[in-house]
């Protein structure tokens, strides 16, 4: 919906006026692009790094939650797919994954996204964006890694658990929320992007 070049100190400004309350994509043109919960009054700082954003300041406590799970995000996503997206990145063995996976599984429990905020509409699209994201990361993982399995390997019981017919509904639902869909766009050079990924959703959303 917008976008600000970057000058020569690597630094942007973007001022919009947002459509709606919900979730935003904040990229740049070589196709790596971080979430934000926007209300369209906040004043947000940030420094952009690939692999994740660093929030700077007093946020939003939709952001800080946000910004906790992307955080916690950050391996899991390098190794099941990012590192494909700059240079120097790197997957890793089946085992380190599936600690990572597990590890971010507790996070996401830890966290209670239905009562994360006072916000009921982001806490329930959190707690999608949550389950999509794990859905997401783990196949993401087993399509990009099939060479590299072995009747040793342990895979983490959340294959197991994962309903294929359900998890492909959900993502269907909300395609917004699978990160390929929102990479598949290019920009110029020295851009930075907002995109909206509320009119990607559905309204119907999971208890």
């Amino acid at each position: 919906i917008a976008s600000a070049p970057i000058d020569s100190n690597g630094c942007f400004h973007l001022s919009v006026p947002l459509p709606q309350e919900g979730f935003y994509l904040l990229g740049t043109e070589r196709g790596v692009m971080h979430p934000l919960y926007l209300k369209g009054n906040e004043t947000i700082r940030l420094r952009f790094q690939t692999k994740g954003m660093v929030l700077e300041g007093e946020q939003t406590p939709e952001n800080q939650v946000l910004s906790q799970w992307e955080q916690a995000a950050t391996l899991v996503r390098e190794h099941a797919f990012l590192y494909e997206r700059f240079g120097g990145g790197y997957s890793t063995d089946p085992a380190t994954f599936t600690r990572e996976l597990e590890d971010l599984l507790r996070v996401r429990q830890q966290l209670k996204p239905e009562k994360a905020t006072d916000n009921a509409t982001f806490n329930s699209l959190l707690k999608a964006k949550m389950e999509a994201d794990v859905d997401f990361y783990a196949l993401a993982y087993l399509q990009r890694n099939a060479g590299n399995f072995s009747d040793t390997v342990r895979l983490s019981n959340y294959y197991q658990e994962m309903q294929p017919e359900i998890h492909c509904n959900k993502l269907h639902c909300y395609n917004f929320l699978t990160l390929e869909r929102c990479y598949e766009h290019t920009y110029g050079t020295n851009t930075v992007i907002l995109s909206n990924c509320e009119k990607h959703s559905n309204t119907n959303l999971p208890v």
